[in-house]
C-alpha cells in the first residue's frame, strides 16, 4: 500500500434537498443487481441510492416517506434474521417495524418487530443456535439493554433487560457491539457516562446471562465518553475497538479465553491523524488483514491496519476538500470491494452530500509469521505482512509495499523495492534494517516507549548507514546503494507513526461497593474490594486484586463482632460456636464489652481450662499454634510470644494475637462468613422450607421464608418459631381438633407421606402423654432424617424457581465469593489463577463452568477432588475451593456446561 491510498470517486450533493445534510446513518446491501445504499434523512425518509459501485450514484429517491420528524438520531440498522436481511426503523406509531430486502434489490413490508417498548435508538440481532436470533436494543428512559429472542418462525418471546455500568438508558449508551465466540455471544455496551465498556456474556441457546465484566478507567481503559465501537477477529482473535470523543481515541482490546476484554493497544489524534472528537469508526477484513478507518471534527478519515497482537499502525489519511463532504463526518459504512481494496461511503454531519472514496490496498499476500526459534520469511510482490517470533529473524519483503514487525532478539529486516514500513520493538536487542530508503519507507519507533519527536533519539553514522539509540535500544539503518543515510533525511513522520499512548495498569487500594434494592450490577477495581449486593438478583464481579464478595448486605452491628467471636471460640476451644454462645456473645461486644474482656472470660472457662490449664508458656504457645493456626511454631513467633509472657502478657491477651492475626483472619474468613446474619439467615432457609411442609402441608412463599430465617438468624430458636406456626389459624384448621394419636398419624401421613409404623406412633404418643409439646413433636417430624431426603429435591426445585438469586464471578486475583440465602450462581473461567474461595455452595446453588467447553459434567467433574479445606476445582490456569464442602456435594445438575 502506497503513501496515498485513498482516492475520490465522487460525491453527490444537492444544496437544496433536506436529503443530504444531516445523515447519520448509512447501511450498504450487495445484491444480484449490485448495491444498494440506504439512509435516513433528518425527515425520516428511506433514502436509496442504486448501484453505487459504478463511480456516482444513480440518483437519491425516497422509497419510504413516514411524515414523521424524528428527535435526535432516526433509527436504521440491517439485522439478520432467520437468514434474511431487513431494515430496522421506527414507523409513525413509534413501532419498530422490518423492511425485508431480497436478493433482487427490493423492499417489503413493514412487519412490525417490537411494539410498545418506546423509542428504540438503537437495535441490533445475533444469530444464536437452533434457527433462532437474539435481539437486543436500548430506548431513552429505559435503563439498560433490552434482549428478546426471535425464532426461525418470527415469534419474538421477550427476555430479560441487563443493567449495565452507569445503570445508564439508552441515552446514555453510545453505541453496542456483538463478538460471537463458542457457545456464547457477548454484547459489548458503551456508556458515556461512566466511560466504560460492560461485557454481557449470554448463553447462545437461551439468551440467559452468564457473566458481566467491564473495561473502565480501573481496568486502563482511559479515555472519555466512549462513543463508537467495532468489533473484528485478527489471527485468530478477537478484537473490540473503542472510539472515544471526549479524548479523541481509539483503544483496542482482546476478548481473552477468560471472556474478558484486556486492553492491547490505545492511540490518539494527532496533528497527522484525523479522528478529533471521534465521530465514525469502521472496520473492514480483506483475506487476514483488518482495516480501520476513523473519523472525527477534524475534517477527514484516518485508515489503519491491526497488526497481530492488537497494535494499530496508521496506513494514510484523507482531509476534507471542495470536492468532497468530509467535514465532521457524521455516518460511514465500507466494505471489501470485489475488484480489490474498500469502497467507502460518507455522509457529512454539517455539509450537503455523500462522497464516495476508494482505498487501494493493492495485493495483499497472507500473513507470515515466524516460529518462536527464529526463522526466515521471505515475501513475494505483492504487499507483505511478515512478523517476527522471539528468535533471530530474518525478513525479507522482496517487492511490493511491505509491512515488518519486529520481533524479540537480534532481526534483519530487508523491505526490498517500494515503500515498506518497518515497525519495531523494544527489546534491548541490535537490528538491522538493509535497503532503507528515505523519503519512501518509514519507522514506526513508537514502541520504544515514550518518544514523541526524532528529538528523542541520537544518530551516529556507520559505514553505509546510521545507528538510532533510544536507552538501551539500537537499530542500524543500510542505504541501498552503500553511500550512507543523513540522519537530517529523518523527521518525525519517518520514524514515528500514530501517538500510542501508554497502557498502564491503574493501581487502586480497593473500595467499599454495594448495591441497592434493586438489580445492580456491580464491578470492582484492580484493588482488594468489598462488594456486597442488595435485595435484588445481582451481578457482582470483583476485577482484579483479592475481593470479598458477597450477594447479601452485610450488618455493620454484627456481622464484625461474630467474626471475632468465632475466631474466639476456634483459638481457645478449638471448635465453631453453637447458635447461643454467638448470638450470646456478640451481643455483648455490641454493647459495649471489650474483645479482651471477652477474651477473659473463654479464658476462664472449664473448657479453655481442660484444654490449656495446666501448660507451661512454651506448651501454651505451642498448643495455640497447633490448634489456630494449624501449624507448628516459627522459631521468631515462637520467641516472641513466650518473651511477652515471661515479660507478664498475659494468657487472653496472646489468645487474641493469635486470633485476630491476619493469619488466622485469611484462614477463617469463609467460616466467620457463616457465622455472619446473612450466612446465619442462608443456614435456616432448610428449617424453615421443611416447617411450612411439615405444618402447612405446602411450600413457603418467598416472603414468608425469608421472614422466618431472618428472625431465625436474629435468635428466634427452632422450637419457638415452630411454636409461631402451630399457633397459626391455617396450622389449627388442618391439625387443632385432634387427638393425641390423630394428630401423630396426621403428621405422618402429611410430613412422611405414610403411615405410622408401630414403634415410631407408640413413641410419639407416649411423648404427648408426658407433656412434649406439639410443637415439639413436629419439630422432631421436620428436622428427621427421613423428611431431610424426601424433600431434598423438592426444596431444590423450590429455590431455584421462587428465590433465584445472585450471580457472582470469579475474577483474577484470589477472591472471597459467598452468595447468601437464595439460588446463586458462580461463574468460573479459565485463566483466572488460584487461591479463591466459595464460602456457601448450596445444592441449589450453580457452578457456571460454560467457558471450559466441556463436553457434559462428567468432563467437569475430573477436575474435582477433596482438599483439606472442602471440595477443589482446577483446571485450564483457575483453581476454586468450595470450602467445608464433600465432592459428592457437587453433582451434575449443579453444574452449567
Amino acid at each position: 500500500m502506497g503513501t496515498d491510498p485513498f482516492r475520490l470517486v465522487g460525491t453527490l450533493s444537492d444544496a437544496g434537498a433536506a436529503w443530504f445534510a444531516g445523515i447519520g446513518t448509512l447501511v450498504l446491501a450487495d445484491t444480484a443487481f449490485g448495491g444498494r445504499l440506504f439512509a435516513l434523512s433528518p425527515g425520516g425518509d428511506l433514502l436509496l441510492w442504486s448501484d453505487p459501485e459504478t463511480g456516482l450514484y444513480t440518483a437519491g429517491q425516497a422509497v419510504v416517506t413516514t411524515g414523521q420528524a424524528w428527535t435526535g438520531t432516526p433509527l436504521l440498522a440491517q439485522l439478520t434474521l432467520g437468514g434474511g436481511r431487513a431494515l430496522a426503523m421506527r414507523d409513525s406509531d413509534g413501532n419498530t417495524v422490518l423492511r425485508w430486502l431480497d436478493d433482487r434489490g427490493g423492499i417489503s413490508g413493514p412487519d412490525v418487530l417490537l411494539h410498545g417498548v418506546g423509542a428504540v435508538n438503537r437495535i441490533g440481532s445475533a444469530a444464536m443456535t437452533g434457527g433462532a436470533d437474539l435481539l437486543y436494543w436500548t430506548a431513552p428512559g429505559t435503563p439498560g439493554v433490552s434482549l428478546a429472542l426471535r425464532s426461525a418462525a418470527g415469534v419474538v418471546t421477550p427476555l430479560s433487560r441487563l443493567a449495565v455500568d452507569g445503570g445508564g438508558d439508552g441515552s446514555d449508551i453510545s453505541d453496542i457491539a456483538v463478538i460471537t465466540r463458542g457457545g456464547s455471544v457477548f454484547l459489548c455496551v458503551a456508556s458515556r457516562g461512566a466511560d466504560s465498556v460492560t461485557l454481557l456474556q449470554l448463553d447462545r441457546t437461551s439468551g440467559a446471562m452468564l457473566a458481566a465484566t467491564r473495561l473502565s478507567p480501573a481496568e486502563n481503559l482511559a479515555v472519555d465518553q466512549p462513543a463508537r465501537l467495532v468489533t473484528l477477529q485478527s489471527g485468530g482473535r478477537d478484537y473490540l475497538l473503542i472510539g472515544a470523543a471526549g479524548t479523541s481515541s481509539i483503544t483496542v482490546a482482546e476478548l481473552t479465553a477468560a471472556g474478558r476484554l484486556a486492553v492491547t493497544d490505545q492511540v490518539g489524534d494527532d496533528l497527522f491523524s484525523r479522528f478529533q472528537g471521534m465521530t465514525v469508526l469502521k472496520a473492514a477484513t480483506i483475506g487476514d488483514r483488518s482495516f480501520i478507518i476513523a473519523g472525527g471534527a477534524d475534517d477527514g478519515l484516518s485508515l489503519m491496519t491491526l497488526l497481530p497482537g492488537g497494535r494499530l499502525l496508521q496506513l494514510g489519511v484523507i482531509a476534507d476538500s471542495t470536492a468532497m463532504a468530509l467535514d465532521n463526518p457524521s455516518a460511514l459504512t465500507v466494505r471489501a470491494a470485489a475488484g480489490g481494496g474498500l469502497d467507502l461511503f460518507v455522509a457529512s454531519g454539517s455539509e450537503s452530500g455523500l462522497t464516495r472514496l476508494h482505498v487501494d490496498t493493492g495485493s495483499l499476500a497472507p500473513v507470515l509469521r515466524a516460529a518462536a526459534s527464529g526463522s526466515k520469511l521471505a515475501g513475494d510482490a505483492r504487499n507483505d505482512l511478515l512478523v517476527g517470533g522471539a528468535g533471530e529473524d530474518k525478513l525479507d519483503g522482496g517487492a511490493g509495499n511491505d509491512i515488518l514487525v519486529d520481533g524479540a532478539g537480534r532481526d534483519t529486516l530487508t523491505g526490498g523495492s517500494g515503500a515498506d514500513v518497518f515497525v519495531m520493538t523494544a527489546d534491548g536487542a541490535l537490528d538491522r534494517i538493509a535497503g532503507f530508503t528515505p523519503g519512501e519507507d518509514r519507522l514506526d519507533l513508537s514502541a520504544y516507549g515514550r518518544v514523541y519527536s526524532r528529538d528523542a533519539f541520537s544518530f551516529h553514522s556507520i559505514a553505509g548507514g546510521v545507528e538510532l539509540r533510544f536507552g538501551d535500544e539500537r537499530l542500524q539503518l543500510f542505504s541501498t546503494d552503500g553511500r550512507g543515510i543523513d540522519p537530517a533525511s529523518l523527521g518525525d513522520r519517518d520514524l514515528l507513526d500514530l501517538w500510542h499512548i501508554p497502557v498502564v495498569p491503574v493501581s487502586t487500594s480497593g473500595v467499599r461497593i454495594e448495591g441497592g434494592a434493586a438489580a445492580d450490577l456491580l464491578f470492582g477495581t484492580s484493588g482488594n474490594d468489598t462488594m456486597t449486593g442488595g435485595a435484588g438478583r445481582d451481578s457482582l464481579s470483583g476485577g482484579a486484586g483479592e475481593d470479598l464478595v458477597l450477594g447479601q448486605a452485610q450488618d455493620a452491628g454484627f456481622d464484625p463482632f461474630a467474626a471475632q467471636v468465632y475466631r474466639l471460640y476456634r483459638a481457645t476451644l478449638d471448635r465453631p460456636p453453637e447458635a447461643t454462645g454467638l448470638l450470646g456473645w456478640s451481643g455483648r461486644l455490641a454493647a459495649g464489652m471489650t474483645l479482651q474482656e471477652a477474651a477473659a472470660g473463654f479464658v476462664a472457662s472449664r473448657e479453655f481450662q481442660l484444654r490449656y490449664g495446666a501448660t507451661t508458656d512454651a506448651q501454651f504457645v505451642t498448643l495455640l499454634y497447633n490448634n489456630v493456626l494449624d501449624r507448628a511454631p516459627d522459631p521468631t513467633g515462637f520467641a516472641a510470644w513466650t518473651r511477652a509472657m515471661a515479660n507478664g502478657m498475659s494468657r487472653e491477651r496472646v489468645v487474641l494475637g493469635f486470633s485476630e492475626s491476619q493469619e488466622f483472619r485469611k484462614t477463617t474468613a469463609p467460616e466467620t462468613l457463616g457465622a455472619s446474619r446473612a450466612g446465619l439467615q442462608a443456614d435456616w432457609a432448610d428449617d424453615v422450607y421443611r416447617l411450612y411442609r411439615a405444618t402447612l402441608d405446602r411450600p413457603p412463599e418467598a416472603a414468608g421464608l425469608l421472614h422466618w430465617s431472618g428472625q431465625m438468624a436474629a435468635g428466634m430458636t427452632p422450637l419457638a418459631a415452630a411454636a409461631g406456626f402451630v399457633a397459626s389459624r391455617e396450622f389449627q384448621l388442618r391439625y387443632g381438633a385432634t387427638t393425641d394419636a390423630q394428630f401423630v398419624t396426621l403428621l405422618y401421613n402429611n410430613v412422611l407421606d405414610r403411615a405410622p409404623d408401630p414403634t415410631g406412633f407408640a413413641t410419639w404418643t407416649r411423648a404427648i402423654a408426658n407433656g412434649m409439646s406439639r410443637e415439639r413433636v413436629v419439630l422432631g417430624f421436620s428436622e428427621s432424617q427421613e423428611f431431610r431426603k424426601t424433600t431434598a429435591a423438592a426444596l431444590t426445585d423450590w429455590m431455584r424457581a421462587f428465590l433465584p438469586d445472585d450471580q457472582l464471578s470469579v475474577s483474577p486475583g484470589a477472591d472471597l465469593l459467598m452468595g447468601g440465602i437464595g439460588a446463586d450462581s458462580f461463574v468460573l473461567a479459565p485463566g483466572l489463577g488460584s487461591g479463591h474461595r466459595v464460602a456457601d455452595l448450596e445444592p441449589w446453588d450453580r457452578i457456571d463452568l460454560t467457558a471450559f467447553g466441556y463436553a457434559d459434567a462428567a468432563a467437569a467433574l475430573a477436575h474435582v477432588t477433596t482438599t483439606a479445606a472442602g471440595t477443589l476445582f482446577s483446571d485450564q490456569g483457575v483453581s476454586v475451593t468450595f470450602c467445608d464442602i464433600a465432592p459428592s456435594s457437587i453433582t451434575a445438575e449443579m453444574l452449567l456446561i
